[in-house]
């Protein structure tokens, strides 16, 4: 998983919208207090009535808010769970308000527990263990990641987070089929997020699926058209595809992101190909003497490391990746 692609923008937005909906129902039940306080017509029955109605408004909206692209029968007991941690705001005001006999300070007190809880649980950490497992991920601790986001899969099978993030750890470990049917799972959950496309992507072009990797990666785009791996896989996976007009199109596309410098010559080498084979060789030959001066002792070094990783899976871009880095180096020779 790249860096920038690590942060689930979609998942944020949606936790964003809670607390934006918390914020506004809390609001409403506040100035309606106020207001009845000012006008004279508040009472402790009136009050009561109104925190009741809040309650049922609060939660008809988490349920609805929450549940979005969640299967409600098959993950009932998340959404009981989540439900009577609802209450637990409710009962320190309660206990709040018998202590200090002050009913604007329990409702500040509940008001702020209900916020906390949705920042807290729906914008962070979705399910218990996840987070112990994503530090393990951070750590490259991948084994003891992988067991504890098993075990999350185990109790709750549609888990967005989880899926994804094993999903990844599949493909870091070149178990590519593993990783598709988990992001294929994880895509039934968000259809929306550019996280799942962008790694399905990936285990495809590993797996030499060229045309599934191009249509992930223009999916990619679609939702995050700032994603220059994107753009790249696409160029790639049509320099395999003999599509070498669009190869040519998506490379120019990369070069237009601020982008890893030890991609730089990979980019300009593959340019220089689908030049070559789109019968350009003046504009081949300009490419790969970019390719060489963009290739120094760190990004060679670099990219053999890639490759003695994969070394047991090689396919056709870790071969690109091979007579790149043999091209570069026969022309440092000579020079």
């Amino acid at each position: 998983m790249k860096k920038g692609s690590s942060d689930n923008k979609n998942h944020k937005k949606h936790g964003f919208i809670m607390i934006a909906g918390s914020l506004i129902l809390c609001g409403a039940y506040i100035t309606y207090l106020i207001g009845a306080s000012k006008m004279g017509v508040s009472s402790q029955e009136n009050s009561i009535t109104a925190t009741i109605v809040f309650l049922l408004l609060y939660m008809t909206f988490y349920i609805l808010a929450g549940s979005k692209n969640v299967n409600i029968i098959r993950q009932n007991k998340i959404l009981i769970i989540n439900m009577l941690l609802l209450f637990v705001p409710l009962a320190v005001a309660i206990a709040c308000y018998l202590l200090t006999k002050n009913f604007l300070i329990s409702v500040i007190v509940f008001i702020g527990g209900q916020i906390a809880y949705t920042i807290y649980y729906k914008n962070y950490f979705p399910v218990p263990g996840y987070n112990k497992a994503y530090k393990a991920y951070l750590k490259g601790d991948n084994n003891s990641a992988k067991d504890q986001l098993e075990e999350i899969l185990n109790k709750y099978p549609e888990n967005f987070e989880s899926l994804i993030l094993l999903g990844v750890l599949h493909i870091k470990e070149m178990e590519y089929h593993k990783a598709i049917t988990l992001l294929e799972k994880a895509k039934k959950q968000k259809a929306d997020s550019p996280l799942v496309y962008i790694n399905l992507s990936n285990a495809h072009t590993a797996l030499e699926e060229f045309d599934a990797a191009i249509e992930n990666s223009k999916m990619t785009l679609e939702l995050a058209s700032e994603n220059w791996n994107a753009c790249y896989t696409i160029a790639i996976s049509s320099l395999f595809t003999e599509n070498y007009t669009q190869a040519i199109e998506y490379f120019n596309r990369v070069q237009m992101f601020k982008i890893p410098a030890q991609q730089e010559f990979l980019i300009h080498y593959g340019k220089a190909i689908a030049f070559q084979k789109n019968s350009n060789p003046e504009d081949a030959s300009k490419e790969l003497e970019k390719s060489v001066q963009k290739a120094n002792t760190l990004t060679i070094t670099y990219w053999e490391n890639q490759l003695e990783k994969i070394k047991n899976f090689e396919n056709k871009p870790s071969k690109m990746v091979k007579d790149a880095i043999s091209y570069v180096k026969s022309q440092n020779k000579e020079a």
